[in-house]
């Protein structure tokens, strides 16, 4: 999961997109989208690495798991988007994802982990 979240980000940084924007959840217009902010919102995971019990931290970021599968399995929802407002909207929500990750772990030193 991480792993996919990741490459996306990374290829669009490297064609020059910001990812910096802000989330905004009433721009989305795929269930599996406003599902998927409301786990990230349900699980405040903004905060995670603010803690000092990892394993609840990870606990949390585990939890969105399924969440993101279906966000990009079963709801199909296409991040790259050929309208800006909606690929800008999809990376700043995988943006709220990454970030929590990295700075817990960063799975991609781990030899393709997760």
């Amino acid at each position: 999961m991480f792993k996919r979240i990741a490459n996306i980000l990374d290829d669009a940084e490297g064609k020059g997109l910001d990812v910096s924007g802000s989330v905004d959840p009433a721009a989305f217009v795929a269930d599996a989208e406003r599902n998927l902010w409301r786990k990230v919102e349900e699980l405040d995971i903004a905060g995670v690495a603010d803690s000092d019990d990892y394993g609840a931290s990870f606990g949390k970021l585990r939890e969105l798991g399924p969440t993101v599968a279906a966000f990009f399995d079963k709801g199909g929802v296409m991040v790259m988007d050929p309208d800006p407002k909606l690929r800008d909207n999809r990376l700043a929500l995988l943006v709220r994802i990454r970030k929590p990750y990295q700075q817990i772990v960063d799975f991609r030193l781990l030899g393709g982990a997760a």
